[in-house]
This record gives C-alpha cells, sequence and structure tokens, in this order.
C-alpha cells in the first residue's frame, strides 16, 4: 500500500487520473492490460524478426540474394531490435532487474526472485516476458517507477510490430492543456486526462487541444 504526492492521483505510465478503486496504484488496470497483451505478443514478432534478417524465410526478408547483382544491405533497425546486448531483449532484462531491485526496498510487498536466463534468444525473450507477465500486478501496485517499465515494453513492442509487419504505428503528437499539462495522443485517442489538473477530454476535444511547444514535446516524448 502507499499514497501519491498528488491529491489527483494519476497513472505514472498513461498520465490519466486513476479511478478511485485504483487509488493506491502506481499504473491503471488499461496500462496494465496493454503491457500484458505487449508481453504475450514479443515472442511471435521477435522470431517473425529473425524471419526478416534470414534469406528466404518471412514476407518480408531483407538482404536476399536474387540471382545476379549484389545483396541489398541488412535492415540495421532489425538487427538491432533481435540484438541481446541492446535490443528487446536488453530493454526487457533491464526492466527485470529494476522490479527486483525495487521489491527489496522497504515496504515493496516481497522479494522477487529473477527469471532463469535460458541459452537461445528465443528461450530467453520467451522466459522474460513470461516473467514480467507474473509479476505485473505486484509492479503496478507496488513499484512507483513502473510507468518507465511500461513504456519502455510499449515502444519496444511498437518497434517490433512495424519492422517485423511492415506496418506503421499510428502517429501521435503532443498537445498542451491549458493548466500547462502535456498529452500524448493519436487520432484513434478515445479519451485523455490531463496528469496535471485532471481535466477529462473526449475524443473530439482532446484533438482540438493545440500542439505543444517543439521543446516541451521532446521532452515529454
Amino acid at each position: 500500500m502507499h499514497e501519491h504526492d498528488d491529491a489527483a492521483p494519476s497513472c505514472t505510465s498513461c498520465h490519466r487520473a486513476l479511478h478511485p478503486i485504483e487509488a493506491t496504484r502506481w499504473a491503471c488496470a488499461g496500462c496494465q492490460q496493454q503491457a500484458a497483451q505487449q508481453l504475450a505478443d514479443l515472442p511471435t514478432l521477435h522470431r517473425q524478426l529473425a524471419d526478416v534478417l534470414t534469406p528466404g524465410r518471412g514476407a518480408h526478408v531483407v538482404g536476399s540474394r536474387g540471382a545476379y547483382g549484389p545483396r541489398p544491405p541488412a535492415d540495421l533497425d532489425v538487427m538491432d531490435l533481435t540484438d541481446p546486448r541492446v535490443g528487446v531483449i536488453a530493454t526487457l532484462v533491464s526492466c527485470v532487474r529494476d522490479w527486483v531491485e525495487t521489491s527489496r526496498e522497504g515496504d515493496a510487498g516481497g522479494t522477487l526472485t529473477p527469471p532463469e536466463w535460458p541459452a537461445g534468444p528465443d528461450a530467453r525473450l520467451a522466459a522474460l516476458c513470461r516473467w514480467l507477465r507474473w509479476h505485473l500486478d505486484w509492479a503496478c501496485g507496488m513499484h512507483p517507477g513502473v510507468g518507465d517499465s511500461l513504456r519502455d515494453i510499449q515502444q519496444v513492442h511498437q518497434h517490433a510490430h512495424s519492422r517485423a509487419t511492415g506496418e506503421r504505428g499510428e502517429r501521435r503528437v503532443t498537445v498542451a492543456c491549458p493548466c500547462g499539462g502535456l498529452l500524448r495522443v493519436g487520432a484513434s485517442t478515445p479519451s485523455a486526462t490531463c496528469g496535471t489538473c485532471g481535466t477529462r477530454y473526449g475524443h473530439d476535444d482532446v484533438l482540438r487541444l493545440p500542439l505543444a511547444p517543439r521543446a516541451m514535446a521532446a521532452a515529454a516524448a
């Protein structure tokens, strides 16, 4: 159990006001459910990324050799995403280590045991995703910094999905509430609540808000 410093507690991930029954949590049910689905998707997306880099496999092959001519350059974005040192796996390892360390502090509700690290990138990623899903409810309820983890998971999922499927994700922009608060929205955003003043905007209203100044938008992205 914990208390937010704000008079009106908000989700540390999406910054929307928390429902009264969630007031002692650090992330809302919507962000928790979204992260759970993204973690469930990532093992399959990671395998699809490997197909992208392997000649003769997958629908979006990069670097295959034709009968004549030089081999096209490999997709560096995909190489980075599949590199265990800097890609999807590295991001999830960082989340696991952060959660384990936080669980050992104060009244965090019990110490988490890190997962085993199986050999092979696919097996390791599956173990990471499974562990994070198992402990997601703990993190959303007990970890003040869980918002950073959820945004990291969302970002690697978006990048992996985009590169694995060839689909471009929805463009999102930062808009400014009259109080000075910032909101990240896209064309399909159903509603949004300002994390600063608590004002809730419907779909049409939030898309009418002015774009935030570039410097402020960059800081919020």
